[in-house]
């Protein structure tokens, strides 16, 4: 049944390409290296753009937005539709396992081409159902939108980054393993790491909505110099009641400064507050840091952030106020689409992923891409993360990997092959919360059909 199925989804996007080449003039708006330099990936999602003391993606330094090298065009959508099949083995959830399932997802970006009003928005979702009829067939969507408004020496951000979700989001845009759009990213979105929940221990068979809102508004006093102020709100709800629903809100302001075309300094304060809706637990943690930025040359650049945090719980008796090291850094490389690296390091307070009351988590987060030739690439993710409980006596320790080739099928049409791992382990206390975390070593193959849209211009906009 999945088979005919897939078949269906294939010959459904083979009538979509036919139709797309013959509306299509005979030479892109973009030209030949717009449509074939995705090499059957999803389309890059829409970033930041361009600011006067902002650094390399305009945003600004410890701010909402992640900071990266390069983007999608602007003034161009671009679309992916992708049929797929995979197949799921190891430890699988009793009474929840789908060994093989077929699906259709897709992508849409687009980006605005204004200096004074950069607009981007991306969309990632589609649907996957069992081979077996004990399982039940789930959907998954992604949606994010961003705003940039300079007015004079101010710069205003508004994004806003949602998702509906089976499982804990495991790379790619989506977050589904299998549906082929592991193309060298961490994740979807473009908000900072620290900004939405955190959802780095996996479980799975959980619908769940995970939705961040944050703004922030940038003075440019010089050039060289900026102040920001900026605020965040975010939920992670279980539909199911298989987790803790809880939401975060963040507020903050950064002092940065130039010193160089290479090299950016500031200092930052946050304040994040942690609640969950079924229980009455706060956690608060206060931030002071440094951070500093560095560009080795217009494809590689490196960062970090570091300083003392504060937290504490409104049960005072099992979380006492206490101070521990926090921040982040990464290294950045990209190279004019043929190659791209992204290396983060996460250590802080965390929400605890809808498992834990709250969770000191470190993560090592890696992803990579490369181009071979114009018919052939290459992708790989890893991560590692260790979530020790604040209020509970239980430690996650999780790693996953992952794996994709691609090969062109023309100009529009790929062809993709996918390996995706996932262990997770727990040590202290049994569960003693509705979750449904995995346990063991868990294994997703995937392989599917994808067309992808050359970039279509929007002029005047």
């Amino acid at each position: 049944m999945s088979w005919r199925n897939l078949t269906i989804a294939t010959a459904f996007l083979v009538i979509i390409g036919i139709a797309n080449a013959q509306d299509a003039p005979g030479t892109s708006a973009g030209g030949t290296s717009g449509g074939g330099g995705q090499q059957g990936n999803s389309p890059a999602p829409a970033i930041s753009g361009t600011g006067s003391s902002a650094g390399a993606s305009g945003a600004p330094l410890g701010g909402i937005e992640r900071r990266d090298l390069s983007g999608a065009r602007p003034g161009a959508l671009q679309y992916t539709i992708s049929a797929n099949q995979s197949f799921e083995t190891g430890a699988v959830p009793s009474g929840s396992g789908t060994p093989e399932t077929s699906g259709v997802s897709g992508t849409l970006t687009y980006t605005s081409s204004s200096a004074r009003n950069q607009f981007g928005t991306t969309y990632s979702g589609g649907g996957f159902w069992s081979s077996q009829s004990t399982a039940s067939s789930a959907n998954f969507q992604n949606f994010e939108v961003r705003d940039t408004l300079n007015i004079r020496r101010f710069t205003l951000m508004v994004s806003d980054d949602v998702s509906y979700l089976p499982q804990s989001p495991i790379g790619g845009y989506s977050g589904i393993p299998g549906v082929g759009d592991l193309s060298g990213n961490l994740g979807f979105g473009t908000l900072a790491p620290t900004i939405a929940p955190d959802q780095t221990i996996f479980s799975q068979y959980s619908q769940r909505i995970s939705n961040a809102t944050a703004g922030s508004v940038t003075l440019h006093v010089t050039g060289r110099t900026s102040v920001t102020a900026m605020g965040s709100y975010g939920i992670l709800n279980f539909l199911d009641t298989n987790g803790y629903d809880s939401h975060q809100e963040m507020a903050g302001m950064t002092f940065n400064h130039q010193f160089s075309v290479r090299n950016t300094v500031g200092v930052k304060y946050t304040y994040t507050a942690f609640g969950y809706n079924d229980m009455p637990v706060t956690i608060t943690t206060h931030e002071p840091s440094l951070i500093y930025e560095h560009l080795w040359s217009r494809r590689l650049k490196s960062d970090f952030e570091v300083g003392p945090q504060w937290y504490e719980s409104t049960q005072t008796s099992p979380l006492p106020t206490r101070v521990a090291i926090a921040g982040n850094a990464s290294v950045t490389y990209n190279l004019a689409r043929v190659t791209s690296l992204d290396l983060r390091y996460i250590r802080g307070i965390s929400g605890g992923s809808g498992v834990l009351i709250g969770s000191r988590v470190d993560t090592v987060s890696l992803a990579a891409m490369h181009r071979f030739g114009r018919s052939w690439s290459a992708s790989v993710t890893g991560t590692y993360s260790r979530n020790a409980g604040l209020l509970q006596d239980q430690l996650y320790t999780t790693k996953s990997a992952g794996a994709q080739l691609a090969r062109k099928l023309g100009r529009d049409f790929s062809c993709y092959f996918s390996y995706t791992a996932i262990d997770q382990s727990l040590s202290g206390a049994p569960f003693v919360a509705p979750v449904n975390a995995l346990e063991g070593l868990y294994h997703v193959f995937g392989f599917g059909i994808q067309f992808t849209s050359r970039p279509i211009r929007m002029r005047g906009v």
